[in-house]
């Protein structure tokens, strides 16, 4: 029995995420469950899609776990601007922070542009997690050493002022015309 007696489904959502675990993958295990008494109908008797009710965003449930390096850190910025979630931990699951295929495409097509580190799809399913992406980001570099570099100068660059940013911009657009 899924929690009979249960008000607001207390015990039913924590045994049907257990029953799931049991049969699949953790990435395909929703980040969010709905108890409702009956499915929305329409006056036709089909479920009305449109007044289903929308699911809150589950309590994080573990202490956030800060960027420790600089791949870490633009990982992390670069998963808060696809998911539209700040702040992103380190250890924080992309799919419980409700991430899907098309959003891990995103990332990384962000990590490709980035780092210059060609990642399959696969990878955002065997590594869901901020340090364990970027320790394939690493493990995949070109040269040793290479996405460290790319990460300390764009976090660089993040912490400039938006003048100084500009300043900096037009300096290099110089650079480039003199050679």
């Amino acid at each position: 029995s899924w929690g009979n007696g249960d008000r607001g489904g207390e015990g039913l959502i924590p045994a049907l995420r257990s029953h799931l675990a049991e049969h699949l993958p953790e990435y395909m295990i929703p980040a969010t469950f709905v108890v409702l008494d009956a499915l929305p109908r329409t006056p036709n008797g089909k479920i009305d899609r449109k007044a289903l009710p929308v699911p809150e965003q589950p309590a994080p449930t573990r202490s956030l776990v800060l960027p420790r390096t600089p791949v870490e850190a633009v990982l992390a910025m670069l998963w808060s601007a696809v998911l539209g979630r700040e702040p992103i931990g380190v250890e924080d699951n992309f799919f419980e922070l409700g991430g899907h295929s098309l959003k891990a495409s995103q990332i990384l097509a962000r990590v490709r542009a980035t780092f210059h580190v060609n990642l399959t799809l696969r990878s955002v399913y065997q590594a869901p997690t901020v340090a364990t992406l970027a320790e394939l980001v690493v493990a995949n570099e070109a040269q040793p050493g290479k996405a460290e570099k790319i990460a300390r100068t764009l976090l660089h660059i993040h912490s400039l002022s938006d003048e100084a940013r500009q300043r900096l911009l037009e300096q290099k657009r110089k650079d480039r015309d003199v050679h």
